[in-house]
């Protein structure tokens, strides 16, 4: 360089390769298709369960366990059930009432 100035080449001030398409035109995924509420039924039934298996654990068997297994048992179990509610609170209350968590 002489004299500070820089030299751009041709290259560089000319562009021959295509731009990218713009953003409208690129695929999408398609979105999934929801769960009929039958299938969230279900799906709350196993989480229910899944809960409950653990939750009967800790309370008939918390002597097998150290304390600090315990705690985080318990501490897991409330996370989940906490979770469980939350999901629970975004249904309709007429889906609710087919629910039957009461025998678990």
């Amino acid at each position: 360089m002489v004299g500070g100035t820089k030299r751009r080449s041709a290259a560089a001030t000319t562009s021959s390769s295509p731009l990218p398409p713009p953003p409208a035109a690129k695929k999408r995924k398609p979105q999934p298709t929801p769960f009929t509420s039958e299938e969230l039924m279900q799906l709350l039934r196993l989480l229910a369960s899944a809960i409950s298996g653990p939750l009967r654990f800790l309370s008939s068997a918390d002597h097998l366990l150290l304390p600090s297994q315990s705690l985080s048992l318990d501490s897991s179990i409330e996370s989940a059930a906490f979770s469980l509610s939350g999901l629970l609170s975004l249904l309709p209350p007429d889906s609710i009432k087919k629910v039957n968590l009461r025998h678990l």
